[in-house]
C-alpha cells in the first residue's frame, strides 16, 4: 500500500490566523484611543508646553504599542506557519492576550504620572496665587499711607500721646455774622464769623503737622451758633456756651480768633489776654515774632482784660488768648484776611508759637 502524504489543515490555520489579526487589530486601535483619550486630557489640564509634552507622550506611548502589536503579529504569523499544531496558535493567541494587559499597565503607570504632573502644576499656580494675593495685600497696606495722613490732618490719630488740649474758638457764627463788609450797592461780600471760621479750621489742620501730640478741638466746625435753643438766645448764653465747652473738651488752653473793626486807618494785631496769665504773657510775644517773621503786621499790641474786659478771656478756667487778627475796615489788613493762603501761613505761624510754648513747660 502506498504511503500517502498527510493533508495540511490549510484552511483551519487560515481561520485560525485571521482570528489573530482581527483580534490585534481591535487592541491596537482600543489602545490607540485610549491613548488619544489619555492626551486630550492632559492637554486640557495643563498649560502651555506642558499639554504639549503630555501629547507627545501620549503618541510616544500610541506608537510604541502599535510597534509591540506589530511585532507581535508578526510572530503569530511566523508561529502559525512553521507549526502544524494548533496548541502553538492557541499558546501564541494567549501571550497576545497578556500584551495587551501590560500595555494597559504602563498606560495606567503613564495617566498617574500625568496626573501627578497636574497635580504639581496646580500646587504652583495655587502658590503663585496666593503670592499675588500678598502682592495685593501689601499694596492695599501701601495705598492705605494716605489715609493715615488724613487722619493725622484732623488730629485723631490714636496712636499719638496727646499732651495737651487746645479749644480754639471761631468768633460768631449763626444768627450772629459779626463784623460785615458790604459793597457800594449794600451787598454783604464778607462776614467775620466765616474768616474766623476759615482760620480755625486752618489753625486745626496746621497743628496737627506741626505737632500731633497737641490736640485742637473747635467750638463749632460749621456755621451755627454754639447755643442752639432760639428762644432763649442771647450773646450771654451764647458765650457762657463757649465757655462750657472747656470743660467738656477737656481743654488745657482757649484761643478765640476774631475780626476788628474801627476807623479804616487802623490796623495791625491786637492780643487779649487776663493779667496774671503768664503762660499768655510770654505766648504773645512768640507770637508777634511769628508774626513778624511773615510780615503780616508792623502794628501789635496786647491788652489785658482788666483793662478791656471780655467774657471768653475773664471767665476762661485755663490759659486764654483773644486775637484780632486784622482790621476788616482797614484794606490792607483785609486782603490778607480774605486771602486764603495769607491766612494759612499766618494760622500756621500761630499753630508753631504754640506747639513751642507748650512743649517749653513741659520740660
Amino acid at each position: 500500500m502506498q504511503d500517502q502524504k498527510p493533508v495540511r489543515k490549510r484552511k483551519k490555520k487560515r481561520r485560525l490566523r485571521k482570528r489573530i489579526r482581527i483580534f490585534l487589530w481591535c487592541m491596537t486601535g482600543a489602545l490607540s484611543l485610549y491613548t488619544a483619550n489619555l492626551g486630550v486630557k492632559a492637554f486640557g489640564t495643563q498649560p502651555g508646553s506642558t499639554a504639549v509634552q503630555t501629547v507627545a507622550k501620549a503618541e510616544d506611548m500610541n506608537s510604541q504599542t502599535t510597534s509591540s502589536a506589530n511585532k507581535s503579529k508578526t510572530q503569530s504569523d511566523s508561529s502559525v506557519v512553521s507549526s502544524d499544531d494548533e496548541s502553538i496558535s492557541n499558546s501564541s493567541m494567549i501571550q497576545e492576550d497578556d500584551q495587551p494587559e501590560n500595555t494597559s499597565q504602563e498606560s495606567q503607570n503613564e495617566e498617574s504620572q500625568v496626573e501627578e504632573s497636574q497635580s504639581e502644576e496646580n500646587s504652583a499656580d495655587q502658590n503663585q496665587a496666593d503670592a499675588a494675593t500678598i502682592g495685593i495685600n501689601e499694596a492695599a497696606i501701601t495705598d492705605n499711607e494716605p489715609i493715615a495722613q488724613e487722619s493725622a490732618s484732623l488730629n485723631i490719630d490714636p496712636q499719638v500721646e496727646t499732651i495737651a488740649t487746645i479749644l480754639v474758638d471761631a468768633g460768631h457764627g449763626g444768627i450772629d455774622p459779626g463784623m460785615t463788609v458790604t459793597d457800594e450797592n449794600g451787598n454783604i461780600i464778607w462776614t467775620e464769623k466765616e474768616i474766623t471760621l476759615k482760620a480755625a479750621q486752618e489753625f486745626k489742620e496746621a497743628m496737627a503737622m506741626i505737632n500731633p501730640s497737641i490736640r485742637v478741638e473747635l467750638t463749632r466746625d460749621s456755621d451755627t451758633s454754639t447755643y442752639t435753643d432760639m428762644n432763649t438766645y442771647s450773646d450771654i448764653n451764647e458765650l457762657n456756651t463757649r465757655m462750657d465747652k472747656i470743660n467738656q473738651t477737656g481743654a488745657n488752653y482757649y484761643l478765640s480768633l476774631h475780626c476788628n473793626s474801627g476807623n479804616p486807618s487802623f490796623s495791625g494785631v491786637d492780643l487779649f489776654i487776663k493779667p496774671n496769665d503768664d503762660f499768655s504773657s510770654t505766648l504773645a510775644q512768640q507770637v508777634f515774632s511769628a508774626f513778624d517773621a511773615i510780615g503780616w503786621s508792623e502794628s501789635k499790641q496786647v491788652t489785658t482784660v482788666d483793662q478791656y474786659p471780655l467774657h471768653v478771656v475773664t471767665l476762661s478756667p485755663v490759659p486764654s488768648m483773644l486775637v484780632e487778627m486784622g482790621y476788616m475796615t482797614n484794606e490792607t489788613d483785609r486782603a490778607k484776611l480774605t486771602d486764603d493762603q495769607q491766612r494759612t501761613t499766618l494760622m500756621q505761624q500761630l499753630a508753631a508759637a504754640y506747639s513751642e510754648m507748650i512743649l517749653s513747660q513741659r520740660q
